[in-house]
């Protein structure tokens, strides 16, 4: 196969070479380059509104252009490409306005959304027009949490009653734990809570149950404690 770098389109703005490449970066044949690049995430932990620096690391030499797009095919999904042989970058056809390339092949994306969850893929290309490397970059945002609200079935328990109390949060995929009198709660036989740990119920109830409970509800980047809720029990 003839060499299809972006040298080969005559004629072309700098850009329709650009795009003239990768929409060809899925025929071409890779490299035997042992070149192992990485991508760190800076920060490691991404919180929504900030921004993150894709940074790559072991970049091989004697490259003719770097492309970053989303998710695992190119097709039509190319963020930008940079031309190390002209230095520039040009935006494709899924570059919102807040993502730069840099000519080490790092990606920075400002502002970020949950809508930028995904895979990001960064592909580089020799001066043979050779692919001398795919790199994966698998990004999760995260949102602040917030406060949980911490609801009781009943405030005034009997001794030998039950008792449910419930952490009420807008967050699925964040972890939650217990707390009772301002310590970690240690469970009892008498204590069970749901898989999602979202429900606390006490059966049968003692009077050593008596006391605050709250609830914390966290992420990797923040945590969130409810205010307390006071359970009183009396001998029935």
């Amino acid at each position: 196969m003839a060499m299809p770098s972006v040298l080969l389109c005559n004629g072309c703005t700098p850009w329709q070479r650009l795009l003239f490449t990768a929409s060809l970066l899925a025929c071409w044949h890779f490299s035997t380059s042992t070149a192992q690049v990485t991508i760190e995430s800076v920060p490691p932990q991404v919180v929504e509104g900030e921004n993150v620096l894709f940074l790559v690391h072991n970049l091989p030499e004697n490259l003719i252009a770097s492309v970053w797009f989303r998710g695992l095919k190119i097709t039509e999904n190319v963020i930008a490409i940079y031309d190390l042989k002209q230095d520039f970058s040009a935006p494709g056809p899924i570059h919102s306005g807040r993502e730069t390339v840099y000519r080490n092949g790092s990606l920075l994306l400002r502002n970020v959304t949950m809508k930028d969850t995904g895979r990001y893929t960064l592909r580089t290309i020799n001066r043979h027009g050779d692919i001398v490397s795919t790199t994966i970059m698998n990004l999760h945002v995260h949102k602040h949490v917030m406060q949980p609200f911490l609801e009781i079935s009943d405030a005034t328990v009997a001794v030998e009653k039950s008792v449910s109390l419930i952490c009420i949060s807008p967050h699925d995929d964040n972890s939650f734990h217990w707390l009772f009198n301002n310590q970690s709660l240690q469970l009892t036989d008498r204590m069970t809570l749901t898989v999602t740990k979202r429900v606390l119920r006490i059966d049968p109830v003692r009077i050593e149950d008596a006391g605050d409970y709250q609830c914390e509800v966290s992420n990797p980047v923040s945590s969130k404690t409810s205010l307390p809720v006071r359970l009183a029990v009396v001998k029935g």
